[in-house]
């Protein structure tokens, strides 16, 4: 759920997905939001690490590739050689939603196992965790940026799963793990709803908000 681009790590949820779809004929990804490239000259001023290598790959190795592909081939760019690698059966079971009306989101939210939120740059927040965790559903995220504040907690209060950066097989573990284990799930899931409602419920946040405004203009008044 989210805009569908390298920095997301589409490209490693859905490696997970064909490492796991032959031992799971059930299991379906969908893709749910915008797909499409975002600028490079914004990703390429990120620090470097070799998850946001393989992201960069996807904008090609020249200036005019990069044109070419943000400004032409747009979502055919990243999504169209990711599926064009996987057998037909695997490909048939990737869903691509595109971009839906917000009032549509809790019915995504309803029919979801897990979020997938692989991200392989620093997330600065994470919209879409915090819906999946206000609808109970567990989350398996990569750690990045703010994935694990959102997240992590003692086991009682747990909200998802962290796993490494670009790590497909980490990622097709963790997924694995929580389909075999219902309980756990729905203690991810639970725990994660509480949170939500009790951290980013909007009076909550308006709240907090307002007191920073307060403070802040309490400082500079001496």
């Amino acid at each position: 759920m989210g805009r569908l681009s390298p920095e997301k790590g589409v490209h490693v949820a859905v490696a997970a997905f064909a490492r796991l779809a032959p031992r799971h004929p059930a299991l379906v990804l969908e893709l749910v939001g915008e797909p499409g490239l975002m600028p490079y000259a914004y990703l390429a001023c990120l620090p470097r690490t070799p998850a946001l290598e393989d992201a960069l790959a996807f904008y090609g190795r020249s200036i005019g590739a990069r044109l070419y592909r943000e400004l032409l081939l747009r979502a055919r760019a990243y999504l169209a050689p990711i599926l064009a690698g996987l057998p037909p059966p695997v490909r048939a079971r990737v869903r691509i939603v595109g971009a839906i009306p917000h009032d549509r989101l809790p019915a995504i939210y309803r029919t979801a196992t897990l979020l997938l939120a692989p991200s392989v740059w620093d997330e600065p927040f994470g919209m879409p965790v915090i819906e999946a965790m206000a609808r109970g559903v567990p989350v398996v995220a990569s750690d990045s940026g703010a994935f694990a504040e959102l997240l992590d907690g003692p086991d009682s209060e747990r909200a998802g799963v962290l796993v490494p950066k670009g790590d497909a097989q980490a990622l097709a573990e963790a997924i694995e793990a929580l389909l075999a284990d219902p309980d756990r799930r729905r203690a991810l899931g639970e725990a994660g709803r509480r949170r939500a409602v009790s951290r980013f419920a909007w009076p909550t946040v308006g709240q907090c908000l307002d007191a920073r405004y307060r403070a802040i203009v309490a400082r500079a008044a001496g």
